[in-house]
């Protein structure tokens, strides 16, 4: 056996620095489809995930993805 664990992320709509200079009314717009939390979700939150995701060895086959609908 060799031991191969499979997890993925769906980010969605991620606050990027190029998400950052939408204006205000396309931001907006944007965040209006998401469920919770009603925001772009942000790079150190995505990083938090991975490590959980490495250091907790019983997640193996999950898709983890952010509420839009």
């Amino acid at each position: 056996m060799v031991g191969i664990r499979v997890a993925t992320i769906v980010p969605g709509l991620m606050d990027t620095p190029a998400a950052q200079t939408m204006s205000d009314e396309n931001r907006a717009a944007v965040t209006e489809d998401i469920v919770f939390p009603k925001r772009l979700g942000n790079p150190p939150e995505y990083a938090a995930l991975a490590a959980h995701i490495i250091a907790n060895s019983y997640i193996n086959g999950a898709v983890f993805r952010s509420m839009q609908r």
